[in-house]
């Protein structure tokens, strides 16, 4: 399998700003070498109205920044991803990411 796809890992953590809230700040966590799957569009409805979304299967044989429950983005080709499942197959990682 050839890995010439280039993946954006970013999370968000929340800093207190002082007042009682909290600020958003995403954080660059790294890249990941990666294969990219074809799309795959599908149509949910929310209340009778069709809402598209799409998703793309990511695999990759690095090694994960993180833990495996940690949700994160993925940026792809200037488009966010939201991450939806995490299946590990030994040598190869799918990620399946949501367009957010």
């Amino acid at each position: 399998m050839n890995f010439n796809e280039m993946i954006t890992i970013i999370t968000e953590e929340k800093v207190a700003d002082g007042c009682g809230g909290y600020i958003s700040v995403e954080t660059v966590v790294g890249t990941l070498k990666c294969r990219v799957a074809p799309y795959r569009v599908q149509i949910g409805d929310i209340i009778q109205i069709p809402n598209p979304t799409s998703s793309v299967k990511f695999f990759t044989n690095n090694t994960l920044p993180f833990d495996e429950d940690t949700p994160f983005l993925i940026i792809y080709k200037g488009k966010r991803y939201k991450k939806i499942v995490i299946a590990d197959y030994g040598k190869v990682t799918m990620i399946i990411g949501e367009r957010v």
